[in-house]
């Protein structure tokens, strides 16, 4: 039905542009979307730009990079460019363009209109000039742009009253090329691209700006401007500084014709003088700095009136103060950033290490994982702090120099362990006498009084409290911050250790003993490190191993970069031991620290392991059901949104995970599995297999297909809703039953189709586009007649529906192409094969033929197999029949489905009888089936009563999804509105 057609002979050229262009939406969003790649190209040869609507005066297309390749052709016809129809009534127009010009003799370049009278300037690009024509510069004005191929140039036109102003952007500025006049009565288009000669050509264009609102120069007032990028890196050259020194802040990928000015955070305040853009990495000089300072950077375009805006990433230097001595450190309070100089390292383990003057009259704690050997030179910028009332370092950045003589410990007796107060930030222990020595290696002897867990006590005669108790005896003397090991009560001892302190109960700082190792043999740092595996996938483990492990020595993994440790230390054995990586998500380097337990000494071992880790398959992709529920015996599709490509997708049957079905990935695209033939209701999951690195992960969403009997009848639907009141209550009436509607069939108003969708996803929805651009798309003799293979009229349809398609793909699932086109079966078999490959490779789903009742003819079963083959071995494409009842029998008055089996309704056997033995049986749809012919209502009673009998039928035939009832809106009396409650009762109840 609806075959109202006319044909026209229509050809066009085709050409190709490749897009990939952001534009700010100054114009018709449909515009927009064809430049952001959204929407097609319109067919033929220019790419146009509609005129000036209302409140509409500019278009904007910023690239970001080359963006729109624009290409002619060897013909007489434009091709390859961007077109402006003519305008009138403005005052003035602005251009901002960039672009380059590749090779072409006289074709390539940019023509304007003034929309005075048909002024026109003209710029055509030959044997490396790009040449001013039409316009006629002033006396000793030049008239032509020395551009070699393959240069980028970036022009400013200014037309204003038949003048114009051309600017060229050169150095960093803009600088007046020429002036002159533009002609009266000289008419065309505006475009940037191809001219009207013949020849070949090419040009890439970077970005443009069109204003028709008036002819500005750059740097005027009201000047059209592009706004520079926001989302820049900026970073520094070096940070922290020391108090007086300077940096550079760095902003990356910096844009040509943008200047950037450097300013202090949160005033604003300018910071030396603007760094014009490079296209990569500028330096923005802080100027010396003498505290920790924040920046920002306004970017400034130097074009039309210098629009600017902020850079979203700021940049903190951390100012240090530098000091001569630990002593002069110490006396700055907590939060200060110092820095130390050319310091000696007294001790260190994995997590810190401690500096002391040469002279030894001072020291302190570096909180770094930096492990450097005694006896180093270090220059330490960091932020001091206290923990337990010791002063400590965290450091912020650490610069090794050369080695030197390892510093002798102090010997000193417990009394004078920790010492006094330094200052008022640097407090001493409870009870200390002489000099603060907190940080300073020490030596010390005495006897042990008691012995926890983790910790004992020595005392040598100074009868030291500190306010403790071990197994509530008050313990005596100074607490060893160490596990005893072999050491008894009343054992004598001795031991080089940095003092250090700790906080009691009642906040008291008391003396404190680190065992560090002086005396201690450095490991093997030479052992080798290996893997179990050098490639593993995402999430996985893997061990690394070291070899010829020492017994007595502690190894523990490490994460690089920042020495992260990773699980727990593992003891040496002799021989190769194995250290788990837990899962990784990325690839890692891995070191691997080894630390002797007694004595404490510790060394990186010299090899390093790198795990490359592949990415597993995105698991989050949306999984559905083309049709859920389903009845028993039948089968559905399982589909895939966003599939990756090189990705195997399985689906399994999530009970045993047993093998359903597989298919590779289209990227981007719907990817479908069959579940075949179901007679319980049963969940799936689907595993996702990288064909590279055969990573594999299964996917988060698994889909529970319902098995259970119910009705096949749908509906057919032309506009409009208002022509059928019940439709609403009806489509809840069956979901709510359990019972969603099983297909919806609408043409050209989609709306109805999307208020299925909505009442329930599981209703299949049928659409076709009867008329598009003044083409008639029920039928393509035109196309036939003008000469157009199969394949070639495949394309021009596709372009022309394509726009229609992506704008209702929520809304449809199947797009039926040509309604009851009843001939050319052969022609139309290559259409179909080449319609699903396009519509396929974009996500769509085809529903082919849609034959007029009583066809297809039995001798060209084998064209139709061909296609429906097709249709069958992937993309989850349907067929669609008409079946009607025509006569009404002797003595009767309705022509109803019953009447006219098999030779007219469930004729759709004859045809699968050929395609099921071939696997040719792809899923059928009856996208119209009717009483009368499809020319009259029957009455509420007859229609339902004749639609069961027909729902009878299809149940037998699971390779039926449904049929859609002729019809809902006004045809020929055939809306059948009234009878929608008595029908959705019963598909509630069948």
């Amino acid at each position: 039905m609806l075959s109202n057609r006319f044909r026209v002979v229509f050809l066009l050229l085709l050409i190709s542009l490749t897009l990939a262009v952001s534009c700010i939406p100054t114009l018709a969003n449909d515009w927009d979307e064809r430049l952001e790649g959204t929407l097609p190209l319109p067919m033929g040869y220019t790419l146009e730009i509609p005129d000036p609507i209302s409140g509409v005066t500019s278009v904007v297309c910023d690239t970001g990079e080359v963006a729109l390749h624009l290409a002619d052709s060897d013909s007489a016809v434009k091709q390859g460019r961007i077109n402006r129809g003519n305008w009138t009534n403005v005052s003035g127009v602005t251009l901002h363009t960039r672009f380059r010009v590749l090779f072409g003799n006289n074709t390539m370049g940019i023509q304007l209109n003034d929309g005075l009278a048909d002024g026109r300037f003209q710029l055509r690009w030959d044997s490396g000039r790009l040449w001013i024509l039409q316009s006629t510069p002033d006396p000793g004005q030049p008239n032509y742009i020395d551009m070699p191929a393959g240069t980028w140039v970036e022009l400013w036109v200014k037309i204003l009253n038949h003048r114009y102003w051309l600017h060229v952007f050169t150095n960093g500025a803009w600088r007046l090329h020429s002036v002159g006049s533009t002609p009266i009565g000289n008419g065309g288009a505006v475009y940037i691209g191809s001219g009207s000669n013949p020849g070949t050509g090419a040009m890439d264009l970077d970005f443009w700006r069109l204003e028709t609102t008036g002819g500005y120069a750059p740097g005027e007032p009201n000047a059209p401007c592009l706004l520079p990028a926001g989302n820049l890196n900026v970073g520094a050259s070096v940070n922290p500084i020391v108090s007086g020194q300077s940096t550079n802040i760095t902003v990356a990928a910096s844009e040509i014709g943008v200047s950037y000015q450097l300013r202090k955070s949160p005033d604003n305040t300018n910071v030396g003088s603007p760094v014009i853009g490079t296209g990569g990495t500028i330096n923005l000089p802080t100027g010396p700095l003498t505290s920790t300072t924040t920046f920002n950077v306004l970017a400034v375009s130097t074009s039309g009136s210098g629009c600017s805006t902020q850079l979203t990433q700021t940049q903190t230097i951390v100012v240090a103060t530098p000091t001569t001595t630990i002593a002069q450190a110490k006396s700055l309070p907590d939060g200060t950033v110092v820095q130390l100089a050319n310091k000696t390292v007294s001790a260190g383990t994995p997590s810190c290490y401690w500096i002391e003057e040469s002279d030894r009259s001072c020291g302190i704690r570096v909180n770094s994982n930096t492990l450097l050997p005694v006896g180093k030179r270090v220059t330490v910028i960091g932020t001091l702090t206290t923990r337990e009332g010791e002063r400590q370092i965290n450091v912020l950045s650490e610069t090794e120099g050369t080695p030197g003589p390892i510093l002798r410990p102090i010997g000193l007796s417990l009394t004078a362990l920790g010492g006094k107060s330094l200052n008022s930030y640097t407090p001493g222990v409870e009870g200390g006498i002489g000099p603060n020595n907190i940080g300073m290696l020490v030596r010390v002897w005495g006897r042990v009084t008691a012995i926890g867990s983790n910790y004992y006590y020595i005392d040598d005669g100074s009868g030291l409290r500190d306010g403790t108790s071990t197994n509530n005896v008050p313990n005596v003397g100074v607490r060893v911050l160490a596990a005893p090991g072999s050491l008894a009560i009343n054992d004598f001892t001795h031991l080089t250790a940095i003092s250090t302190c700790f906080t009691n109960a009642a906040s008291q700082i008391q003396r404190a003993l680190l065992p560090v190792a002086t005396d201690c043999i450095i490991p093997n740092a030479y052992l080798n490190v290996g893997s179990t595996a050098d490639v593993v996938c995402a999430g996985d483990s893997v061990d690394i191993t070291v070899a010829q492990s020492e017994e007595g020595v502690n190894y523990q993994l490490r994460a690089l970069p920042g020495n992260v440790d990773i699980g727990q230390p593992v003891p040496g054995t002799g021989s190769t031991i194995a250290l788990p990586t837990g899962p990784i998500t990325q690839t890692t380097t891995f070191a691997v620290l080894a630390v002797r337990a007694e004595g404490g000494c510790a060394v990186t071992l010299a090899q390093t392991k790198t795990i490359n880790v592949n990415p597993l398959p995105d698991a989050n992709l949306a999984v559905g059901a083309l049709v859920n529920p389903i009845n028993p015996g039948e089968s559905t599709t399982i589909t895939v949104t966003g599939s990756q490509a090189n990705v195997l997708y399985i689906l399994r049957n999530d009970a045993d995970n047993s093998t359903v079905s597989e298919a590779i990935g289209v990227p981007g695209g719907v990817l479908y599995l069959p579940t075949g033939p179901l007679s319980t209701t049963t969940t799936f999951n689907i595993l996702a297999i990288d064909l590279n690195t055969y990573c594999s992960i299964q996917l988060a969403q698994t889909k529970t297909i319902t098995v259970s009997s119910r009705s096949k009848v749908g509906l057919h639907i032309v506009c409009c809703q208002s022509d059928f009141p019940n439709y609403m209550q009806f489509l809840y009436t069956c979901s709510n039953a359990g019972h969603p509607v099983r297909v919806v069939k609408v043409v050209d108003d989609f709306s109805s189709a999307a208020l299925a969708k909505q009442v329930n996803p599981a209703t299949l929805t049928i659409g076709r586009v009867n008329e598009i651009n003044g083409y008639d798309l029920q039928g393509l003799d035109y196309l036939i007649n003008a000469g157009y293979t199969p394949q070639q009229a495949a394309q021009w349809y596709y372009n022309q529906v394509k726009p229609k398609w992506e704008q209702y793909r929520s809304a449809i699932d199947v797009w039926e192409c040509c309604n009851e086109w009843s001939a050319h079966w052969a022609w139309q078999a290559d259409f179909y094969i080449e319609m699903m490959n396009l519509a396929e490779a974009d996500g769509f789903r085809i529903g082919l033929w849609s034959c007029s009742v009583g066809n297809p003819p039995e001798q060209y079963y084998e064209d139709i197999k061909r296609a429906c083959a097709r249709a069958k071995a992937h993309g989850d494409h349907i067929l669609c029949l008409h079946e009607y009842g025509l006569y009404a029998p002797p003595g009767e008055t309705n022509a109803l489905l019953k009447n006219a089996s098999p030779d007219l309704v469930t004729r759709y056997r004859r045809l699968y009888a050929y395609l099921i033995p071939r696997n040719a049986d792809c899923p059928l749809v009856i996208s119209e089936c009717g009483e009368n012919g499809g020319g009259g209502f029957t009455g509420t009673e007859i229609f339902v009563d004749d639609f069961a009998w027909y729902d009878a039928q299809m149940k037998q035939d699971p390779y039926v999804i449904g049929c859609c009832a002729w019809t809902l809106g006004n045809w020929s009396g055939a809306n059948f509105n009234e009878a929608l409650p008595a029908l959705a009762n019963y598909i509630a109840t069948h």
